[in-house]
Parts: C-alpha cells; sequence; structure tokens
C-alpha cells in the first residue's frame, strides 16, 4: 500500500465532497474513528466475515460495499484523512513502527482493542503539547493493528480500500445529511 497516495486521494475525495467546508476537530475525528470500528462490529454480527454487498448486474451502478471489510476500509480512510489532516507521514511512521500485536480470536475482543489504540492517540494528544511527543506513532499502531485484523480475518484490505473509495467518489455532496 502506498499510504502517502492513499492519504492524498482520501483528501481529495473529501474536499469534493464538502467533508472540508467546516473545521472538525481532533477529538470529533477520533469519535469518528471510533464510530467505524464499532460499525465493524455490527457487520460482523450481522454477517459474520461475509461480503453483504448487494450483488450488482452488470447494468446496474456501483453499489454501496457492506460487511466488515467495508468498515474495515472504512477505518482506514478516516485514519488516512486523519493523518492528511494533521501532518502525519502515515508511510514514514509505519515504517518506523517496532513490531507486531496479537490478534485477538474472538472479533469483539480485538474491536476492543482497536478502540483502545484510538484511545492511546487521543490520550496522547491531549495530555501533552503537540511538540513534546511525537503522536505519529500511535496513528501507526492503529494501522499495524488494522492490517493484521484484516489478515487475521481474512479480508484483502487494499482491496477493500480500492472498493470502497470508488463508491464514495459516487455519492453526492455531503451524503447523509449527517451534522458530524
Amino acid at each position: 500500500m502506498n499510504l502517502t497516495n492513499m492519504a492524498a486521494e482520501v483528501e481529495q475525495v473529501n474536499k469534493e465532497h464538502g467533508w472540508y467546508d467546516d473545521e472538525r476537530t481532533f477529538c470529533e475525528l477520533i469519535a469518528l474513528l471510533h464510530s467505524e470500528v464499532s460499525e465493524a462490529l455490527e457487520a460482523y454480527r450481522q454477517w459474520g466475515l461475509d461480503d453483504a454487498t448487494v450483488n450488482a448486474q452488470l447494468d446496474m451502478p456501483l453499489q454501496k460495499p457492506e460487511g466488515v471489510g467495508s468498515e474495515f476500509a472504512d477505518i482506514l480512510i478516516r485514519l488516512l484523512d486523519m493523518s492528511k489532516r494533521f501532518g502525519v507521514d502515515l508511510r514514514e511512521e509505519v515504517a518506523n513502527h517496532p513490531g507486531r500485536f496479537g490478534i485477538n480470536v474472538q472479533f469483539g475482543d480485538s474491536a476492543c482493542y482497536m478502540h483502545m489504540h484510538i484511545s492511546h492517540l487521543a490520550f496522547a494528544a491531549e495530555d501533552t503539547p503537540w511538540e513534546a511527543e511525537p503522536i505519529g506513532p500511535y496513528y501507526a499502531a492503529i494501522f499495524v493493528y488494522l492490517v493484521q485484523w484484516s489478515v487475521f480475518c481474512g479480508i484483502d484490505l487494499e482491496a477493500e480500500y480500492a472498493r470502497k473509495l470508488a463508491y464514495n467518489k459516487t455519492r453526492p455532496y455531503r451524503h447523509g445529511g449527517k451534522k458530524l
């Protein structure tokens, strides 16, 4: 995965679709990242690890990707967006990451640990001035855990990212009408 190019692509799509029109705080973006993990858990509860996307006919428009893989892609998209917004070179941070994490056999346990990694990023950013402690390693930890979790679940994260971003490009401006 070329994380630098992917972050730039996410930024472009998000700008074109109005997601940069209003300022979002770091904590709001953390909350949205948490929401994607919770959506992955809900997808697992509903469909297991199956791709729940409705099979599209050749003459039908692109269908919205559904399922755990799609939600993992949303976690990645949000992480790439945050890294771009806050000037974190995720590619470099991942290259410097010290290693691997253990992935839990139970899906809910892994979701809990992903929430923990996201919370560590939030606490690191809140508790110290930006200059005092680099927060890039916390972004890397989230990415590394997501990749390992995807592999454990048999999900091709890069393919899911490409599929979800392709779909996002077709969505209307500020789709969904959500406040945040």
